[in-house]
């Protein structure tokens, strides 16, 4: 029998074009309101590149979109 590790998980990144992964990422915002995410959980919930998470992140921050990364 073998030792399972949620900490192991492999995620399968998705590439996809920036204007679509910000788009995602401005909905999943829009269906969490009130909660406090994270980028690692955009990451994780959207299997998004973290840097390129990040980034969409600071923008929606600056455009007023989302709050307090």
């Amino acid at each position: 029998m073998q030792a399972t590790n949620s900490a192991e998980k492999i995620l399968e990144i998705r590439e996809i074009p920036r204007d679509q992964a910000k788009e995602e990422i401005r909905a999943f915002f829009k269906a969490h309101d009130g909660e406090a995410i994270y980028p690692s959980d955009v990451m994780e919930a959207l299997s998004l590149d973290y840097d390129l998470v990040y980034e969409i992140c600071e923008e929606l921050e600056k455009e007023g979109m989302v709050k307090g990364l």
